[in-house]
């Protein structure tokens, strides 16, 4: 006589051990889930360091504090200049 394949012979899980299964799947999920956004902070938080970017890329780092003064540098002058030109016309001088 033939056998029968395996999925023929065995008997379907109770409705009660497939939840439970269920259930322990779930929570290994949650957990699975739970630890990968743990490393996905640790990673941002890395990542937005300052300091830890700096002593990676120091070359960067300056230049980027370069780039930084002379907009800065900029900035002031044009306000000074504007002050300038706003200056004598705010205060007429008396004769």
């Amino acid at each position: 006589m033939a056998a029968l394949p395996p999925a023929l012979t065995l008997r379907p899980a109770a409705p009660v051990d497939e939840l439970e299964r269920l259930r322990r799947r779930v929570n290994d999920l949650r957990d699975e889930i739970g630890m990968d956004v743990v490393a996905l902070r640790s990673r941002l938080a890395e990542k937005f360091d300052l300091r830890r970017q700096a002593s990676k890329h120091p070359f960067v780092a300056a230049a980027v504090v370069l780039v930084a003064a002379a907009v800065a540098v900029r900035v002031l002058a044009a306000v000074l200049r504007d002050a300038r030109r706003v200056a004598p016309r705010a205060f007429p001088r008396r004769a």
